[in-house]
This record gives structure tokens, C-alpha cells and sequence, in this order.
């Protein structure tokens, strides 16, 4: 079910709103719209900044950086403007397919936004789950989110986690520098017929590490990648997310890798 609420933007622009209003699932994707209509659209994933891994009563969504029409609009707002948050739209990441297997989390840079609901739900339900890999890069170390609780995560001992930035100008970066298809080098034992990958990152990146998964034999209906780049109206209504006769925000945004094979402008 659909819906709409109100919310209140915050200071340090941080929305609040109830999840009980909107009918959200753990990959569930919201939009986020303000009061001027030519700014509305941007995609957001429910649970964007929770670190909490289940959809609970009360639900927020951080903006932590001016990157286009819609953010730029709403780190202009006051405290106790209102915004507004429509959705459902579209599907989320199928958890099913992972349960009892090894986990291959891979985001590039705000890719790793929808994913970190992700791996919080597999920390949280760890015994339902086998290996997990958390391969995360960012440009450089200033765009490396959540950095803090990542590196915390990096201390657990049923997790093994690979992180790299493209560049190090800071010269405090004690983690690997390169490209993010580098740290599948680091990945061992691997068993492809009882693996799950999870991809979600600029476009550029998909390419690369979908022939890094590949050629590891990841079963091409056991990579999951989201396309929610793609979404606008969310409603199957404006045509830019079509690809051939599929539309984005109503069949997807997430497909499998099998799934995407026809499509002619798959990135």
C-alpha cells in the first residue's frame, strides 16, 4: 500500500517520520519530495540512516550531502518546513535467495546506502546466514560513509571486511587504495554454488564487478543489482526508467543479473 506523510526537516537535515503510515519493507524505496513540484522525485531507500536492520515505528532518513535539485532544495529548508514521503515504489533486494548461503556484499560510494540495511539485518540474523563479505569503496576517505561504524564492524570476527578509496590525499588512510573490483584479489574460499552477491554503486561500476563475480562462477541468477539510478516519477508514468518493455520503479529497481541480460541499456 501507498501513501503519503508529511515530515519535519530537522536543523542537521534529518527528516523524521513514522514508518507505521507508509507500508515499508526492509528494501522498501521512498520518495522524497518538496513542496516545489520541479524539485520532486529523488529516490531514497527506507531506513537509509537507521543502523536498526527491521522497519520499526518511527524511521528516519538523513541527507548528508548537496548533489542535486532535490537536496539542494531541502538543505534549504527551515526547521519545521515541511517535505513529504510517498511509497512504497517498485521492489527491494529478495532475501530468500541468501538465506543458508555465503553473502558478497559489494557498494560503490552512496551504493552503499540501500545496501547497509542489508548487512545490519544479516549482523542481526547472523546464524541464518554463512560467510559474509563486506567490500565497500569511495573516492576518497572524506566520502567514505558511515566510517566510524564500519570500522567497528571491521572488528567482528564473523564478517570479513575489504575497504578502499580511489585515492588517499589525506595521507591518513590505512586501508587499500584502488578501485573496488581490486579487493576481490583478497577474497578466498569461495564456493560459487552456495554464494550471493549484492551490487549497488555508480554506473561505471557495475561492468567491472559483475565480470569479477562472474568469472569467480557466481550463477548469474545469484547476483542482485539494483538500477534505482534510473527512477523519476516512481509510478511507471514519465518513461524514464524504461528499459525495453520494463519499467524500473514498477518491476524492479532490483533485478538479477539474469534478469538484465536482454535489456539493451542495461547501465
Amino acid at each position: 500500500m501507498s501513501g503519503l506523510v508529511t515530515v519535519v526537516v530537522s536543523v542537521w537535515k534529518e527528516m523524521l517520520f513514522e514508518a507505521s503510515k507508509l507500508t515499508l519493507t526492509l528494501t522498501s524505496r521512498i520518495v522524497l519530495s518538496v513542496i516545489d513540484p520541479t524539485v520532486a522525485g529523488t529516490v531514497l531507500p527506507a531506513k537509509s540512516s537507521s543502523r536498526s536492520s527491521s522497519i520499526e515505528k518511527s524511521s528516519t532518513a538523513n541527507v548528508d550531502d548537496e548533489t542535486g535539485k532535490l537536496t539542494d532544495a531541502l538543505f534549504k529548508k527551515k526547521d519545521n518546513d515541511i517535505v513529504y514521503v510517498r511509497g512504497p515504489y517498485g521492489n527491494g533486494f529478495k532475501l530468500e535467495p541468501m538465506v543458508e548461503r555465503d553473502i558478497i556484499i559489494v557498494a560503490g560510494g552512496l551504493g552503499v546506502i540501500p545496501l547497509r540495511s542489508i548487512l545490519y539485518y544479516v549482523l542481526d540474523n547472523r546464524d541464518q546466514f554463512d560467510e559474509l563479505y563486506f567490500l565497500y569503496g569511495a573516492r576518497n576517505p572524506d566520502e567514505f560513509l558511515f566510517r566510524n561504524e564500519f570500522f567497528q564492524i571491521k572488528d567482528r570476527d564473523d564478517i570479513d571486511c575489504l575497504y578502499t578509496v580511489d585515492k588517499d590525499t589525506t595521507g591518513t588512510w590505512s586501508e587499500n587504495t584502488g578501485v573496488v573490483t581490486k579487493l576481490f584479489e583478497q577474497l578466498q574460499r569461495i564456493d560459487p554454488q552456495t554464494t550471493t552477491a549484492v551490487v549497488c554503486g555508480p554506473p561505471v561500476m557495475y561492468k567491472f564487478v559483475i565480470r569479477e563475480l562472474l568469472k569467480m562462477k557466481i550463477p548469474k541468477n545469484m547476483i542482485q543489482m539494483t538500477l534505482e539510478r534510473r527512477m523519476k516519477c516512481g509510478v511507471g508514468k514519465c518513461g524514464h526508467c524504461a528499459l525495453d518493455h520494463i519499467y524500473t520503479c514498477m518491476d524492479g529497481p532490483v533485478f538479477t543479473y539474469w534478469d538484465t541480460l536482454h535489456f539493451r541499456e542495461l547501465i
